[in-house]
């Protein structure tokens, strides 16, 4: 997405879409966050049964303890290149929200995740439970209240730096940011990209 190299992964009977901001698409990084993906289902009490691949994760099949199908040069795994559409499409979208001509890789990277985590909300038709949202099966995850929703991605956003040691300084508190993505739980914070540093922060209400 824009230069910037993903590792996007979907389950085919729990629905749940991961999409991770990679390094680079050398072994050992695809290696490291096809385990953290494994790690994450089993810690939800879920097992990775086999994998479906692309031919450029050949080359870490010898090394992850999974059975792994590797797809013919000339084709791709349907059920994971039709998610890789959907979360293209509606990010590329999202990205003209913003006022910038060339958009920082930080906000390409929430913007990614926003589209990511609001799929995962929305219950899938041929998951093994129809009712619920991927999130709802794997996390437990609770209902999504949209009261919650407080902030909208690419909202221009001052957020308050709080100063314990220095409370007379004529330095500004306020940082301007553009808004990323909402916790949507009890602690209504929020990811912003911070237009001084050109970095990702987490503030609360």
């Amino acid at each position: 997405m824009n230069r910037t190299p993903f590792l996007h992964t979907t389950s085919e009977t729990l629905g749940v879409i991961t999409s991770q901001e990679l390094p680079n698409r050398f072994k050992d990084s695809l290696l490291e966050f096809i385990k953290e993906i494994m790690l994450f289902y089993k810690n939800n009490s879920y097992e990775v049964e086999l994998i479906d691949a692309d031919l450029e994760f050949k080359q870490t099949k010898d090394l992850i303890n999974m059975p792994m199908n590797s797809i013919d040069p000339n084709d791709h795994v349907h059920l994971a290149e039709r998610s890789i559409l959907t979360v293209k499409e509606r990010a590329r979208c999202l990205l003209h929200s913003p006022p910038f001509t060339c958009t920082p890789k930080g906000i390409v990277v929430g913007d990614m995740f926003e589209w990511v985590i609001n799929l995962n909300r929305l219950p899938r038709k041929k998951s093994i439970a129809e009712h619920l949202s991927p999130l709802a099966i794997v996390s437990n995850v609770l209902k999504l209240d949209c009261n919650l929703l407080t902030l909208s991605f690419g909202e221009h956003v001052e957020i308050y730096e709080d100063n314990r040691f220095q409370t007379n300084s004529m330095s500004t508190r306020g940082k301007p940011t553009i808004a990323l993505n909402n916790a949507c739980d009890s602690t209504r914070s929020c990811n912003f990209f911070s237009l001084v540093a050109g970095a990702t922060v987490e503030r609360g209400s």
